[in-house]
């Protein structure tokens, strides 16, 4: 079961919307470590993911670059959560300004979290982190032959 959580959440499905530009997207992820330094203090790092086992926290980088030579705008980059991952919550960061939305219906829809709703015992309550499956970063603009990173946070299960 392990060797199988790794593979999953490995297979994050990361995708970039730009009005016709080159765009490339890379995704990288990383464990979060915990050693000691000589003090005798704990320090957090992190580090390729080697072996992870529920409960490890894995932090995704999203690295969007224009490859084009003019500034685009309205990029979308949208990242499904898998079902086994649970978002972190605040963890949603951008290098440059952007929206966070997040999605509760499978990446279907985004909104910011303070709109979102789910159903459960038949009622209408509103989602929480643990409800999140898809986020989605809208960055305003990113320079020509520039990178922009986006990254999250998520637990396994």
């Amino acid at each position: 079961m392990k060797k199988l959580l790794f593979f999953l959440f490995l297979g994050l499905v990361a995708s970039v919307e730009a009005s016709g530009n080159a765009v490339d997207i890379t995704t990288h992820s990383y464990q979060k470590l915990l050693t000691v330094d000589k003090k005798g203090k704990k320090v957090i790092t992190w580090g390729s993911v080697k072996k992870a086992v529920p409960g490890d926290t894995i932090k995704y980088v999203n690295s969007v670059k224009n490859n084009s030579d003019k500034t685009i705008e309205n990029v979308s980059v949208k990242n499904k959560i898998n079902p086994n991952l649970l978002y972190i919550p605040n963890s949603a960061k951008s290098s440059k300004p952007a929206t966070v939305k997040f999605s509760v219906d499978g990446g279907k829809s985004f909104d910011l979290p303070k709109n979102l709703y789910v159903v459960k015992q038949g009622k209408k309550v509103p989602a929480t982190y643990k409800d999140y499956n898809a986020i989605e970063w809208n960055i305003n603009s990113i320079e020509a032959n520039k990178s922009v990173n986006v990254e999250f946070q998520a637990k396994i299960k």
